[in-house]
This record gives C-alpha cells, sequence and structure tokens, in this order.
C-alpha cells in the first residue's frame, strides 16, 4: 500500500518532469539571469527584480521541483529497484556538477536531453512496479 502511495507521486513527479521539458529553455534563460544579477548587484535578487511574476512563479517551482525529485529518488533506495535509483541520484549529482562548466547554450541541449531520461526512467519505475514487476537492474545491464 505505501509503495503504491510512493510510486503514484512517482507518476505525479514523470508529469511535472516531463513538462519541464518543453520548459527547461525558458530555466536555463532565468538561472543565466539570477547568476548575472548576482555578480553585478552582489545580493540575491528579490520578487521584484524579475523581469515577470512568471519568471518568479519558474524560479521559485524550479527549487522545489528539485528538492522533491531529490528526496523521491533517495526514498526510492529503500524500494526494490534501488540499484537503479541509486544510478539515477549519481547521474541527478553528476549532471549538477558537470553544468557548471557548460555554457548556458550547451546547458539548454544536454539538460533537455537528461531531463528526457530523467522523466522516461521515472515512467519506466512506476510502471513497472504496478505492471511488469521486472528487475530492472538484470534488465538494463544484462546482469
Amino acid at each position: 500500500m505505501l509503495s503504491d502511495i510512493f510510486y503514484f507521486f512517482g507518476l505525479l513527479l514523470f508529469f511535472i518532469t516531463f513538462s519541464r521539458i518543453f520548459t527547461y529553455s525558458k530555466i536555463i534563460d532565468i538561472k543565466e539571469w539570477y547568476q548575472k544579477f548576482k555578480k553585478v548587484t552582489q545580493k540575491d535578487p528579490k520578487k521584484e527584480d524579475f523581469r515577470s511574476e512568471t519568471e518568479y512563479s519558474l524560479f521559485l517551482s524550479i527549487g522545489c521541483f528539485s528538492v522533491f525529485q531529490s528526496l523521491w529518488l533517495i526514498v526510492g533506495l529503500l524500494t526494490g529497484s534501488w540499484k537503479i535509483f541509486g544510478i539515477l541520484l549519481i547521474l541527478s549529482l553528476l549532471m549538477r556538477i558537470f553544468f557548471e562548466i557548460l555554457s548556458y547554450t550547451l546547458q539548454k541541449i544536454v539538460g533537455s536531453l537528461f531531463t528526457t531520461l530523467i522523466s522516461f526512467s521515472i515512467l519506466l519505475l512506476v510502471i513497472n512496479h504496478f505492471h511488469l514487476h521486472l528487475d530492472l537492474f538484470k534488465v538494463v545491464f544484462n546482469h
């Protein structure tokens, strides 16, 4: 029963992640603006410093979403598919580190591809829980 609730949250996370693919370019633009603003003014931007209410809302939702996704992946380490959750968690952490050396243009491309990969990995985990019941690690890595 609890695992069903956990994977229902995973389904919700899939829809949020999938919709984020289409706004990823805008997310990187806001990140770039945020970093430039902070560099020039030496302070974090306030709500009224953002160019629009939409950008401010998207900026806040990015942070909330990242926390939710990270928590879901960490809790997933307690499930039967813990190896897959661990791989996704490590990939997410590596991508955050790797992003620091990429230009904003490359971040848009690589980030969109990575978000697509994460999105469909989450969907596969949810489908596997409710329908397939496979050992995904053995299927994916042929062990």
